[in-house]
Order: structure tokens, then C-alpha cells, then sequence
């Protein structure tokens, strides 16, 4: 007997810097949204402004990428001093 498998996955995990720094600041480690915006142009993860309901443009990024970056900037592999 075949069982089909639900699994859910998302396309797309962009977050606005700014809810990227929300949510970095319950981590225990929060960073201000111009570390973030300096260490994604270090990385070379690619950002891109998006309208976010009526506000305007937000620029934002891979909500994974910005996880990934979080944690080696709290490793100490990639501080900015």
C-alpha cells in the first residue's frame, strides 16, 4: 500500500532586515540592523527590496542565510571590529 507523504517546504524564506532583527534579538546575541546589512554585502548575500503591504520597499534577504551569517557572527568567526 503506497502512502503519499506531505512535506512542506517554502521557495522562499525572505524576511525584511528589520524582522530579521527582531527575531536575532530573542536570541540572546542581537545585532543592529547595520551589522547585519554589513556582514550580508561581506558575505555576498544577494538582498533585494520588496513592497511590503503599503510601507514602501523594504529590503530584505534568505531568512536562512541571515540564520547561517547569525550564527558564525556569534561563533566569532566573522566579527566586524
Amino acid at each position: 500500500m503506497a502512502i503519499e507523504t506531505y512535506m512542506a517546504y517554502a521557495d522562499d524564506d525572505w524576511a525584511s532586515l528589520d524582522a530579521c532583527v527582531a527575531l536575532l534579538k530573542e536570541t540572546g546575541h542581537p545585532m543592529s540592523k547595520r551589522t547585519l546589512g554589513r556582514l550580508l554585502t561581506r558575505r555576498g548575500v544577494r538582498t533585494e527590496l520588496r513592497r511590503e503591504g503599503g510601507s514602501g520597499r523594504t529590503r530584505g534577504a534568505s531568512f536562512s542565510s541571515v540564520l547561517e551569517l547569525h550564527r558564525d557572527w556569534v561563533d566569532g568567526q566573522d566579527r566586524l571590529n
